[in-house]
């Protein structure tokens, strides 16, 4: 894939992942790596009774439920079906839980654990870059293949050659948000209003930016704020200066309601575009955000097209009495990759499993065609783009896979 792996000297840096909200120096790995307690995976016993895969839990968070359920489901399915064919026998799948505490400190801690104690050869985890990345860091310093289903910070697989991600990079759902703006809805000026102090919306507001103007529109506002701020007034007035006809919020979902609500109460009429921070359809939405659009990397109404999904949706409904959301189904995928790859490999050594992740192509997931074969750890896939219509969230069409930043 044209990496290198860090050394032991590069690996055990002081470094500070500059990574969304709450932004934390991920000290631990340095600190274990240097005295050497991550230790390489390579070479173990094949074809074990069991392969044991560990999952990073994101412990509190919004998200923890709905991955759970997703990361239970894909093992039982696998196992219903007779488990995974290693050495012309079948074995059985075990899924180890590693509790992040939904910090960067406690996915390193877990990730170690899951590796030096547990002895997985593979993780899935987690979904918030703040934590993949350190955890990446512990993963490739092992040589253990991890695959992160929701993390869209591009640090997440930089200069890695065992990190693996099932969402789009957030550079991409910049581009698509821009052409969108541009080429479907035929508009020439827009505003950001952005968070200064997280990456995730920085470099979207950026891509969003720059791709807009490169396509012949204007950026006439670009907006900061820091996390935290409930006040946007005095931005929002500067921008209602503007009479833009669109204003992008790459944000999450708590800033966006209160951004909506205050745009329209200073009478901005501009269309509303985002993200995939924005929010869901488990969520009350707000009526200000009506007619707006944002970003996914899955909807469950692509299920009309695509038969993985379908079931998927039904054994998920069946399950938990509930349709899932997009990082239960990425979730899914992942696992899903997973299994491929040790059935490809026809082994449970992590470098093959690895090998056989890095040549994937067109795996016919939940969320659409996944392809890693030539991408460094960043799939070539497809992005939803929907509309909230009635307060609710409604599939507007699905973006090319090919569309890469």
């Amino acid at each position: 894939m044209g990496r290198r792996a860090k050394s032991l000297e590069a690996a055990a840096t002081f470094r500070s992942w500059d990574v969304g909200r709450n932004d934390a120096v991920s000290l631990c790995l340095c600190l274990v790596v240097c005295f050497g307690f991550v230790v390489g995976c390579s070479g173990r016993d094949t074809a074990p009774a069991e392969i044991r895969i560990g999952f990073l839990f994101d412990e509190p968070s919004s998200i923890a439920r709905v991955t759970r359920e997703a990361a239970d489901l894909a093992v039982a399915a696998i196992n219903a079906a007779g488990g995974i064919e290693v050495d012309g026998r079948a074995h059985k799948v075990v899924m180890v839980v590693g509790d992040t505490d939904n910090t960067p400190e406690g996915a390193t801690r877990a990730s170690l654990e899951l590796i030096n104690r547990e002895q997985v050869v593979a993780i899935v985890g987690s979904s918030f870059s703040r934590n993949a990345i350190p955890a990446g860091g512990v993963a490739e310093q092992a040589g253990i293949p991890m695959i992160c289903p929701g993390s869209s910070n591009q640090q997440t697989t930089l200069d890695r050659n065992f990190v693996f991600r099932v969402t789009f990079v957030d550079a991409f759902q910049g581009r698509v948000m821009a052409r969108f703006a541009r080429s479907e809805l035929g508009l020439a000026t827009a505003a950001v209003l952005y968070d200064v102090a997280d990456t995730y919306s920085r470099d979207i507001a950026m891509v969003f930016s720059q791709d807009f103007e490169d396509s012949g529109g204007e950026v006439l506002a670009f907006e900061a704020f820091t996390t935290g701020d409930q006040d946007f007034v005095p931005a929002l007035e500067r921008i209602r200066e503007t009479e833009v006809e669109v204003l992008f919020l790459p944000n999450f979902r708590v800033e966006v309601v209160l951004q909506a609500q205050q745009a329209r109460a200073l009478g901005i009429d501009a269309v509303l575009l985002g993200g995939d921070g924005w929010p869901s359809e488990k969520l009350k939405i707000p009526e200000e955000l009506e007619g707006a659009f944002f970003s996914l990397a899955w909807h469950h109404a692509m299920a009309s097209v695509n038969l993985e999904a379908a079931e998927f949706i039904e054994s998920y409904q069946d399950t938990f009495g509930m349709a899932p959301e997009d990082l239960a189904a990425m979730t899914y995928d992942a696992f899903g990759l997973l299994f491929d790859a040790v059935a490809t490999a026809s082994s449970v050594d992590p470098m093959d499993i690895r090998d056989a992740l890095a040549q994937t192509e067109g795996y016919r997931g939940v969320t659409g065609p996944i392809t890693f074969r030539g991408t460094d750890g960043d799939p070539r896939r497809s992005a939803a783009i929907v509309q909230i219509r009635d307060q609710s969230v409604h599939l507007f069409k699905t973006v090319d896979a090919e569309l890469t930043p």
